[in-house]
């Protein structure tokens, strides 16, 4: 480094600018030696990946939620509406008004799809109608398959659309498909298809209710067609666990014997697979407890994302109108 400022030769001092020239001792250096002096590349603070990976969910956030126009309203509905459906139709069923409506519209279907589900998971061409399921003595050829087909769709389809929940339900459906077709015996497969109705129907009636607050974008929301769903999945939820919370003091609630011609469930549950009837009941209000506390992360969730819509909406509309006050404050001053 020269100990004179390139400008006007006077000796250098300790600071960066010459005391006699007042030149920056590093440009007049430049300048004298190339003629000009150099630009200094601007540092650009690279974002961490912690904040891009923020970013990008903001904007898949902002994207979901871009259908609803009333974000404060549903944030009211995420509120009250599983809870209000669950309220009026447990009314229901204690009141005894409008139970059998219940049973034979909402109830019945969902507890023999139960049936068909257990059964084509664990490879049983099973059928479903409404008040019984048909299935086949022997495991089949066509329903598995079938079944294989649609898993794998929708791995596809969540793989393409890079959705991580949906493509972990995918895999997990698939591993469920091949445990109960390949290691389950006949007689063990046998037993869950049974058990089945009301078990694997109260977890579709939670997740009917749960979908209430999913997928802004799609029909099922535009179309109103979550509320019918979730409306199903309370009725059903209410029809098939009623029976059993009330058999904790009174067996007579036990669906036990005959019903339509054939055995009932419990009746098979008891005298074909050996439960006795405290396990069936204990089990069935386990699962029914269960179900419900699955359910709450799911509406906690949707409230959560409503209020956060909400509060986004708000910011926005401030920002609006703050951008409106200073166009119109600029346009006075003209």
């Amino acid at each position: 480094m020269s100990l004179e400022c390139a400008w006007c030769s006077a000796p250098r001092g300790s600071g960066l600018i010459c005391d006699k020239c007042g030149v920056d001792y590093e440009k007049a250096a430049q300048i004298k030696a190339a003629g000009k002096a150099s630009k200094k590349a601007e540092a650009v603070p690279r974002k961490s990946k912690k904040a891009e990976r923020a970013e990008l969910q903001q904007q898949r956030f902002v994207d979901a939620w871009q259908p609803v126009k009333e974000p404060e309203l549903e944030y009211k509905l995420s509120i009250f509406v599983i809870p209000g459906m669950l309220a009026l139709t447990f009314l229901m069923e204690i009141m005894g008004f409008g139970g059998g409506l219940l049973r034979i519209v909402f109830g019945m279907p969902v507890h023999e799809f139960g049936h068909a589900l257990v059964g084509w998971f664990s490879g049983f061409n099973s059928i479903p109608t409404l008040w019984k399921t048909l299935i086949p003595e022997d495991r089949g050829f066509f329903a598995p398959v079938l079944l294989f087909a649609s898993v794998c769709y929708l791995i596809n389809f969540a793989r393409l659309n890079r959705h991580g929940g949906l493509l972990l339900i995918g895999v997990l459906l698939l591993i469920l498909q091949f445990i109960g077709t390949f290691v389950l015996d006949k007689s063990t497969a046998q037993v869950l298809v049974t058990w089945g109705g009301d078990g694997v129907g109260m977890m579709l009636a939670i997740v009917l209710m749960a979908g209430f607050n999913f997928d802004k974008h799609s029909n099922w929301y535009a179309g109103y067609l979550r509320w019918g769903f979730a409306f199903i999945g309370a009725a059903a939820f209410a029809d098939i666990v009623s029976p059993w919370w009330v058999s904790l003091n009174d067996l007579s609630a036990v669906p036990y014997g005959a019903s339509g011609g054939s055995h009932t469930d419990t009746y098979k549950l008891i005298n074909y697979h050996g439960w006795t009837m405290d396990s069936v009941i204990n089990r069935y209000v386990t699962l029914s407890v269960v179900c419900m506390f699955v359910l709450v992360p799911f509406y906690v969730r949707g409230i959560k994302h409503a209020a956060r819509a909400m509060q986004m909406g708000r910011l926005s509309a401030d920002t609006d109108l703050e951008a409106d006050f200073e166009a119109k404050e600029g346009r006075d001053n003209l």
